[in-house]
């Protein structure tokens, strides 16, 4: 499963936030904030930080981005990383009407 997110931290910083989850006993299951730990815990199974290191794998797409909304939309368009396909389940800003109008038309 893939996820596209954008960051002006820190990589480490930002995915120990993603990690951080995985201790929570409960968590907004709406938001992208929680979406690799609720994938592990629901999908999965799999509970505990150790086991989120284990099932992550994080790249940096592009560094210094002029607009972080419009680079998050390209990716998430060419990754097709929006739910039902990836596991971004909120829209990045700027995410055309088209794309969400396939994911709906893949689905039947």
């Amino acid at each position: 499963a893939v996820v596209s997110t954008q960051s002006t931290g820190r990589l480490q910083k930002r995915i120990s936030g993603h990690r951080s989850h995985m201790n929570d006993i409960a968590f907004d299951s709406g938001s992208d904030d929680a979406t690799l730990a609720e994938h592990l815990i629901s999908v999965h199974g799999l509970e505990g930080p150790e086991l989120f290191n284990l099932s992550f794998h994080f790249t940096v797409l592009q560094l210094s981005p002029h607009d972080l909304d419009a680079c998050e939309q390209r990716w998430v368009s060419r990754l097709t990383t929006l739910s039902p396909f990836g596991l971004n389940k909120e829209a990045p800003k700027g995410i055309s009407d088209s794309v969400r109008t396939m994911c709906r038309k893949s689905l039947g």
